[in-house]
Formats: structure tokens, C-alpha cells, sequence
């Protein structure tokens, strides 16, 4: 099950941003500054949506901000997309994609950047297949 995030999630939030630091090789011996992590996920402008078995058990989440227009286009940025090491190699972390990218439709955002600074073995792979372009650090599609 797949359901947008909402306030009493951030203890499922902070738990995948802590498996990231540990997972995530550019991330390595960084530490979660929370009131950072809280600013950001209830900002106005952000979205995020995590997953669970039927079990309740979290599998992933995928958090996105709208950035101000680039040369009068919005822009969805992605904040986070982590799916759990025994969740991978399935459809999941594209599911989580494809959410945010009908929600970046949705709101009218012309592109969808997903950043691949975490180093996620696979990440960039699936991005590539998905229909991303690498540019610098990050990936991009059109959505319009």
C-alpha cells in the first residue's frame, strides 16, 4: 500500500533517512537535523508518500518540494526516495516515481528532477530505464 505521508509519519520518515545516512556512501557520518527534516517535509510546497506491507511493515518512501519557475517552468525536485534494502529489485521504488510524477503533473510542473547524490546502488539505473536524463548530479524528465 502506498498512501501520502502526513504528520504522525515522521517516525517512518526519520527511520528510512537514518537507513539512507548508514546505506548511502556520500552520505556517510552525516546526522539528521530534525527540525530541518520537519521544516522541509510540511512545507507547503512539498509532497511525500511512503509504502507499507500488508503486514505494516515500511518499505519506502519518495518526499518532492515544487521549486520556484526555471526560465518560467516549475520544477519538481525530489527530496528523498529510499526504498528499504529487502523491498528493492521489485516495481516498487518505479510505483513510488510514477506518484510523484502524476503529482508533478497535477500541480503543473513542466519537469521532474531526481537526485542521484546518495549513490544507491541501482538508483541510477532505474532512472535511466524510467526515461531520465543524467545532467550533473541528478536526473531529469519532462512531465508536460
Amino acid at each position: 500500500m502506498i498512501r501520502p505521508f502526513v504528520h504522525g509519519d515522521i517516525a517512518h520518515v526519520t527511520r528510512l533517512l537514518q537507513e539512507n545516512l548508514q546505506e548511502a556512501p556520500l552520505l556517510r557520518g552525516e546526522s539528521l537535523d530534525m527540525a530541518m527534516v520537519v521544516n522541509t517535509l510540511f512545507h507547503p510546497m512539498s509532497a511525500g508518500w511512503l509504502s507499507f506491507g500488508d503486514d505494516g511493515e515500511l518499505r519506502g518512501g519518495i518526499f518532492v518540494h515544487e521549486t520556484p519557475s526555471f526560465f518560467g517552468r516549475r520544477v519538481l525536485q525530489d527530496l528523498f526516495l529510499y526504498v528499504r534494502k529487502p523491498f528493492r529489485n521489485g516495481v516498487l521504488a518505479y510505483k513510488l516515481i510514477k506518484i510523484a510524477e502524476r503529482y508533478g503533473q497535477t500541480i503543473g510542473c513542466a519537469r521532474i528532477t531526481l537526485s542521484d547524490s546518495t549513490r544507491i546502488h541501482g538508483a541510477a539505473t532505474l532512472y535511466t530505464r524510467m526515461g531520465y536524463r543524467l545532467t550533473a548530479s541528478s536526473h531529469s524528465r519532462e512531465l508536460l
